[in-house]
């Protein structure tokens, strides 16, 4: 008995339980994330709590942020120069290391024309933060239909011609002038060119890459799916999708409630176009990329569609997605989703805040204070007692007798244990 590809509504299935199992997982991440950009436990809880439009939260609490400029060396130590392309041959001799070296150079030209570097670095910064990142590398054959010029017709009815000629010399036969005129009229007008033919690299978002519950490497999964948010008219002009006006389900009626940020955002979105007049920013429809790896099948759909806008075989003779998982670290060899080093001094940075709040409100608090006899306050002696200027002298009332540090008595505060400093210290 043979494995059966996922039908329709099975992959769709599949895609909505993933979206589900997804949220607590990306609810993780936007706090980490809110948590890089602040350092504040508590700025990042207002951030990811449905307040997308507070770039600049009001600081609530003193917060130094520690994560950023420490993660970024992090980062940058592992991205600091493109890795060296090297291309090892089988066999020996001259002519293998001739290819070799014609190998390196092509792999360092496409590397270049698609910006690798750029997208390697995105993924990499995500696997450090959040633990996962995610690559996208496929082959892109682009053809189109093109008006043959003048010039161009020429050298096709020259090369007919001389094919013509050398059949009938072969063939012992006279070349008439009849034959002339039909291949002039068999001169094509236009001709199917190769636009483009060459890998790419893209980033792919780690909010957008799902996979069975069971998954461990992205290599050996049964299915992978990628969710993608393009504007319609992009959809509708893609010759390899089967889908009309009518049959997109724009993004307004197919956001999954399970995925309260998209919701979120949907929502802001549509509360902002009473201010621009105009409907452009929603024309957007989500659609997925599944890949059934299994069988070897791939499906383009929207989850609430009755059929799929593209269903075929996989272009490539392997069974592998087209994803590179770039990630961080595991808890054990089982887990597919790795988690970052944001995650492991998350609550070192709560504590060092706790601390350094603990010294600005004791430096706050700092300066002299002074129990006064209620029968010497006068407004002038409060304005002498807090100002801060000097050389300021104030008039008092005193009893017959009566020594002025009876009247009033200055409070020494207690300062604030070394402790604290050595712990915020220790911390940092």
């Amino acid at each position: 008995m043979s494995v059966k590809p996922y039908e329709l509504h099975q992959a769709q299935d599949l895609v909505k339980d993933a979206v589900q199992r997804a949220d607590r997982r990306h609810e993780r991440w936007r706090v980490l994330e809110a948590l890089y950009r602040t350092g504040s436990v508590h700025q990042a809880q207002q951030i990811t709590a449905g307040k997308l439009g507070e770039f600049l939260p009001s600081l609530t609490e003193q917060a130094a942020n520690m994560i950023l400029p420490h993660i970024n060396i992090i980062q940058e130590s592992v991205i600091a120069r493109d890795p060296k392309l090297i291309c090892d041959p089988i066999g020996g001799g001259e002519a293998a290391e001739v290819t070799r070296e014609t190998s390196e150079g092509v792999l360092r030209y496409f590397w270049r024309r698609s910006r690798a570097t750029e997208h390697l670095r995105d993924a990499t910064m995500d696997a450090v933060r959040l633990g996962c990142g995610f690559l996208k590398i496929s082959w892109t054959h682009i053809e189109a239909d093109m008006d043959i010029d003048e010039d161009r017709a020429e050298q096709l009815l020259a090369e007919a011609l001389a094919g013509e000629e050398e059949a009938a010399a072969s063939e012992g036969r006279f070349f008439d002038n009849d034959r002339i005129e039909l291949l002039q009229d068999g001169v094509p007008h236009s001709e199917t060119k190769v636009i483009r033919s060459e890998p790419f690299v893209e980033y792919v978002s780690p909010y957008d890459i799902f996979v069975p519950v069971n998954a461990r490497r992205v290599e050996t999964a049964r299915w992978v799916a990628q969710r993608i948010t393009l504007p319609v008219d992009e959809i509708l002009a893609n010759p390899e999708y089967d889908i009309t006006e009518d049959d997109i389900l724009r993004d307004g009626t197919t956001v999954n409630v399970a995925d309260e940020y998209q919701a979120e955002w949907r929502r802001q979105t549509e509360d902002s176009r009473g201010v621009y007049g105009s409907t452009l920013a929603l024309d957007t429809a989500t659609f997925w990329e599944f890949y059934d790896l299994r069988t070897r099948k791939m499906m383009v759909f929207q989850v609430n569609s009755d059929r799929p806008m593209y269903s075929g075989d996989i272009f490539w003779s392997h069974r592998y997605p087209p994803f590179v998982h770039v990630r961080n670290y595991t808890a054990t060899g089982a887990d597919f989703w790795g988690f970052g080093d944001i995650e492991n001094v998350a609550n070192l940075q709560g504590m060092f805040n706790e601390f350094m709040s603990e010294q600005l409100d004791n430096a706050r608090r700092a300066g002299q204070k002074y129990l006064v006899r209620s029968s010497a306050v006068t407004d002038e002696l409060i304005a002498a007692l807090e100002t801060d200027e000097h050389d300021v002298v104030a008039s008092i009332n005193l009893p017959q007798g009566e020594p002025l540090s009876e009247v009033i008595v200055p409070v020494f505060r207690q300062a604030l244990s070394g402790d604290v400093y050595a712990a915020k210290a220790e911390l940092e």
